[in-house]
């Protein structure tokens, strides 16, 4: 029966493999300390209205911490390349300022305004079919036949069958992969996804006032947009890294698949945004996309500084996303700080359909911004742990 259901999962029918125990309705991945040895599986759409996924093996949408490295450690010398947690190459992007947005185009984007951003790194190439895949195979619950239905679209991923990608496009970049979905990939990895100001700083590829990462012309012997001619021969995604990259060694910065960033969407932000590391509005209803993609019908979409938006659980056929990682990584709240160490951070709770409530807690020279109703005991965990290192 097991066999069964497995095959139509991979048909991508309505059903998926639900393990219950003898104390109740939880269904359970396998492998869970809790599962016992009576397992039957049931319909997907069964299981979501009468069963309660297992918070040990299934846990509710991750907290994101995110730290912020003081300014006096800009001096410390970073290898230029890494490679991520997910095997992925990824290319340091110097610490700099960079005037963001464009006059010439659409409202949105005005006005451009200087913005400095700490060094990072970011994935040479968009996340892939292949990379995604094993994301899947080692959490289930994000899979084709698994995703909960808050996070669920029809599209979602695209042209996958089941929960493997089409044959002869393992290094196509995935694409009908929504927000949080590419949010739990990024967590996954050990990552995040890039503000829309990181995004562009890498995108312009130490370029100032260029339209594109090249330069002000392009042609499809640069990217991957609509239709094909010159190096471009593809009437969908084509493999990463099929074009030349930017200045700092990035590929399909532009065009391709549309990427996710992190950022809430408003339409006047610029008008009021910090000078320094903006993470985007407290709040909204649509997530940034950057950078285009193979269905883009002009070349005016793949510019830099092109700003386009979408519902968190939209799974579009022409969107995927590349992460980002920081410097240095946040101490956990058990290791030693250096004391007297200013470490900024945030932590990020997210819950699908609700609205984050923002709270800012301030510590000596450090702040702790709590936004999403994250529990408390995370928080005072958070402020104990740099109350202890700053008076040591």
């Amino acid at each position: 029966m097991q066999q069964q259901a497995r095959k139509a999962m991979d048909n991508n029918e309505d059903y998926g493999i639900v393990y219950y125990t003898q104390y109740g309705t939880t269904y359970h991945r396998e492998g869970c300390r809790y599962l016992r040895k009576s397992k039957i599986p049931i319909k997907r759409s069964v299981a979501r209205t009468q069963y309660e996924a297992c918070r040990d093996c299934y846990p509710p949408f991750p907290i994101r911490v995110r730290p912020f490295v003081p300014e006096s450690t800009e001096s410390v010398v970073m290898p230029k390349t890494k490679v991520g947690k997910d095997g992925a190459e990824m290319v340091l992007i110097p610490a700099g300022e960079f005037q963001m947005g464009s006059n010439d185009g659409k409202d949105d984007e005005k006005p451009v305004h200087p913005v400095y951003v700490d060094s990072f790194y970011i994935d040479k190439y968009e996340v892939t079919n292949a990379q995604y895949k094993k994301f899947v195979d080692s959490n289930p619950q994000w899979g084709k036949s698994w995703i909960e239905d808050k996070y669920y679209d029809v599209r979602y991923p695209n042209h996958w069958r089941g929960n493997s990608y089409p044959a002869g496009q393992a290094d196509h970049p995935v694409v009908g992969v929504n927000w949080y979905a590419a949010s739990a990939y990024a967590e996954w990895a050990g990552k995040w996804l890039p503000t829309e100001a990181e995004w562009e700083k890498a995108a312009r590829g130490g370029l100032k006032d260029k339209k594109y990462p090249w330069g002000d012309r392009i042609s499809h012997d640069n990217t991957n947009y609509y239709e094909t001619g010159g190096k471009d021969r593809w009437d969908g995604t084509s493999p990463v890294g099929s074009f030349a990259p930017n200045g700092y060694g990035l590929y399909d910065m532009a065009g391709n698949a549309r990427e996710w960033c992190s950022d809430w969407y408003d339409n006047d932000y610029y008008s009021s945004s910090p000078e320094r590391n903006p993470t985007g509005p407290s709040s909204g209803n649509l997530r940034v996309m950057r950078g285009g993609s193979w269905n883009y019908l002009t070349e005016f979409n793949l510019r830099c500084a092109d700003r386009v938006y979408s519902y968190s659980t939209d799974s579009d056929g022409a969107v995927g996303f590349r992460c980002i990682a920081l410097r240095s990584e946040l101490p956990g709240v058990d290791d030693p700080i250096t004391p007297g160490e200013v470490i900024i951070f945030r932590v990020e709770y997210d819950p699908p359909g609700r609205e984050p409530d923002n709270e800012y807690i301030t510590l000596k020279n450090s702040c702790c911004i709590v936004s999403g109703g994250v529990g408390l005991f995370l928080a005072i965990r958070c402020i104990m742990a740099l109350q202890e290192a700053l008076d040591d």
